[in-house]
């Protein structure tokens, strides 16, 4: 069980991204959506004192500040990277406003200790979302469209499509399923903290590249990176440095990029 709750986070953060990166752009914010999922449901939890409220509200604001964010980048032609920066700065700057306005501390946010919050039902659903995904991009007509908006926008434009809903659409469902991640760590530790995805967002964007931006890809690509991670838990008593095991996946995904490339250029030869 321990690997299934350590992949989750990765599993529902990266499918995400896989999305955007359909669509024709990459999606930088995740970290940020991360961890402003959390501290929203944190946030309105404790308040409310409702568990459906703190995700629902959580999730609705998350798609509220995912939608400006793709709309700066699509419909402004903002620099995608600069947005997606300018969204992880800015989620931090607010949550730190916005603690320290509500408990006055810009600190830790705990839940009460008799606080019980069931995330299972996030384990299931980011164990079934690779084939979900493989489904909706292979099998449906958005995804369809959404595959071809990241390969040729005017083709759509010529089927008389509007195009940029498809990548607008595309980053609000990596906004929601970032979320989700962000939301899944803060029940596991029924409080949040600063820093709380702790560079999982950024960890999200080399599994895509490292699964070769494929669901069933990214789900083994998780499953590395899960694992390393319950390993080095353990390594501090063994004679392994736990940085060592922790740089492995990294280096993995090193070699699966040169080679990616390597094949890339021989078909482009031929």
């Amino acid at each position: 069980m321990d690997i299934f709750q350590a992949m989750t986070p990765f599993l529902l953060a990266s499918i995400g991204g896989l999305y955007t990166e359909y669509s024709g752009t990459t999606n930088v914010a995740i970290e940020g959506y991360m961890t402003m999922s959390a501290f929203l449901f944190i946030t309105i939890y404790k308040i409310t004192g409702s568990y459906f409220l703190g995700i629902t509200l959580a999730l609705i604001l998350i798609i509220l500040l995912s939608f400006i964010h793709s709309y700066l980048t699509v419909k402004l032609k903002a620099n995608s990277i600069i947005t997606g920066l300018a969204v992880n700065m800015g989620f931090f700057g607010l949550i730190s406003t916005i603690e320290f306005k509500l408990f006055n501390t810009k600190g830790v946010i705990f839940l009460e200790r008799t606080t019980r919050l069931d995330s299972s039902w996030l384990i299931v659903v980011a164990l079934i979302l690779p084939l979900l995904t493989m489904f909706i991009i292979n099998k449906t007509r958005y995804g369809l469209r959404l595959r071809i908006r990241g390969i040729s926008k005017k083709t759509l434009m010529y089927s008389n499509i509007n195009p940029d809903f498809y990548r607008i659409s595309a980053v609000i469902v990596s906004g929601i399923l970032a979320g989700l991640g962000g939301i899944f760590l803060a029940m596991e530790l029924r409080s949040f903290i600063p820093n709380i995805s702790a560079g999982r967002g950024w960890i999200s964007l080399v599994i895509i590249y490292l699964g070769r931006k494929h669901p069933i890809g990214i789900f083994f690509g998780c499953l590395i990176f899960s694992i390393t991670q319950i390993f080095s838990n353990f390594s501090q008593k063994m004679a392994i440095p736990s940085d060592i095991i922790l740089a492995f996946p990294y280096i993995l995904t090193l070699v699966a990029l040169i080679l990616t490339s390597r094949t890339k250029v021989k078909k482009d030869s031929l």
